[in-house]
C-alpha cells in the first residue's frame, strides 16, 4: 500500500480537460482499487503532492514555470519539452496504464521524501557502480543481465523499465519504443535496485517480455564496430551453445557465423574474412551473443558447444544443415 502513517497523497490537475481529464480519474480510481491512499482533488490545488500538468494549455505552461523543484509534477504534453528533474513526462495520447504506473511511481518517491524528511530523487543514494564503457540503456541492461541484478529504470522524459534477470524477464511503460530507447545515453538514465517483490508487483499490472530476446533484437538493431566485454577483435571466441534461433529470429548471415563459432574458436577478424561478412555485421552478432550469455571470451575453458535443451547432436537439425552448408559454401569461395 502506498501509505505511509496514514498519510495521504493528494493529486491536483491544472489545465487538464476532455479524455486526458476522464483518464486520470480512471487511473487514480485504480489505485485506490490496489490500497493505494490517494484522493484526487476537483480543482487545482497549489499544496498539493502531486500536479498533474497538461503542458499543452497556457495554465499549465504557467504552473511548470513558476512550479519548485521540490513538488512532484507530471506532465502531459505532445512533446518531450520538460526537463527539469521533478517533472516526469507522458507524451500524449495518455493511456490509462501508463498514467497510474507513473502515479505510482511518484507516490512511491513522496512517500519516500515523507520517511526521510528531505528531499529526493528518483536516483539511489549510493550510484550503482558503472562498468567502464557501458554508454547506452541497451549496455546497461547487459550488465545488469550479468549482473543478475533485479532494478529499476527510469529514462529522462518518462519511460521506465522494470528488469529481472534470474527469471529472464523485462516489463517496461513505453514496449513500442523500447528499439529507439535501446541507444538512450546512460546519462539520461537512473538506475535503482529493486526486490523481487517489488518487480512481481509490476510484472502484475504490464506485458512480461524476455529480456534475453529484448537484447538480442536490441544488439542486432544498433549495428557497431565496438565490442561488447573484455576482449577485442584479436581475441578469439567461440559460441558456449546454439542461439535460440525460433525465439530470437534467423537470417542467413545469422547461420552463417553461428557454423563458423561452434566449429571451433577464432578471431572476429578471422571470422569476418571466413564469411566474407562487414565488420559490424559481425560484431552486432557477436555483442548479441555476448549479451544473452552465449560468447565464450575463453574458449580453451569452453566445453563443446551444445544445441539448446542440452542436445550434443549439434549437426542434426534443420538449422545446423542449413549453417553447415552455408558455412562450407563460404570455405569453397
Amino acid at each position: 500500500m502506498v501509505t505511509i502513517n496514514n498519510k495521504k497523497i493528494t493529486i491536483s490537475p491544472t489545465g487538464v480537460s476532455g479524455k486526458d481529464i476522464v483518464v486520470l480519474k480512471v487511473a487514480v480510481d485504480l489505485l485506490q482499487a490496489h490500497d493505494c491512499n490517494v484522493e484526487l482533488t476537483q480543482t487545482e490545488q497549489a499544496g498539493a503532492d502531486i500536479a498533474v500538468v497538461d503542458a499543452d494549455s497556457d495554465t499549465g505552461r504557467l504552473l511548470l514555470e513558476q512550479s519548485p523543484q521540490t513538488r512532484r509534477v507530471l506532465a502531459l504534453c505532445s512533446a518531450d519539452t520538460c526537463a527539469a528533474s521533478n517533472i516526469r513526462v507522458i507524451r500524449k495520447p495518455v493511456r490509462v496504464q501508463e498514467l497510474k504506473d507513473a502515479l505510482h511511481e511518484l507516490c512511491r518517491l513522496d512517500l519516500s521524501r515523507a520517511m526521510t524528511g528531505v528531499r529526493t530523487s528518483s536516483a539511489p543514494a549510493t550510484p550503482p557502480p558503472r562498468a567502464q564503457g557501458t554508454r547506452t540503456l541497451f549496455e546497461t541492461l547487459v550488465e545488469l543481465r550479468k549482473a543478475r541484478r533485479t532494478a529499476h529504470l527510469s529514462i529522462e522524459g518518462g519511460a521506465q523499465l522494470w528488469v529481472n534477470p534470474a527469471a529472464d524477464q523485462l516489463v517496461t511503460t513505453a514496449p513500442d519504443a523500447l528499439p529507439q530507447l535501446g541507444a538512450t545515453p546512460r546519462a539520461q538514465l537512473t538506475v535503482a535496485d529493486l526486490s523481487e517483490e517489488a518487480f512481481a508487483q509490476q510484472a502484475e499490472q504490464l506485458q512480461t517480455h524476455s529480456l534475453a530476446e529484448q537484447l538480442w533484437r536490441l544488439a542486432q538493431r544498433a549495428p557497431t564496430t565496438d565490442v561488447l566485454g573484455d576482449y577485442d577483435l584479436n581475441t578469439p571466441v567461440r559460441l558456449r551453445a546454439w542461439p535460440n534461433f525460433t525465439r530470437y529470429g534467423v537470417n542467413p548471415q545469422h547461420l552463417q557465423l553461428t557454423a563458423l563459432m561452434t566449429r571451433q574458436a577464432r578471431t572476429l577478424n578471422d571470422i569476418r574474412q571466413a564469411s566474407g561478412l562487414a565488420q559490424e555485421d559481425v560484431v552486432s552478432f557477436c555483442n548479441a551473443a555476448y549479451a544473452v550469455g552465449l560468447l565464450q571470451v575463453s574458449p580453451a575453458e569452453a566445453a563443446q558447444p551444445t544445441r539448446p535443451g542440452g542436445q550434443h547432436r549439434a549437426r542434426r537439425g534443420l538449422f545446423a544443415k542449413l549453417a553447415q552448408r552455408l558455412s562450407l559454401a563460404t570455405n569453397e569461395n
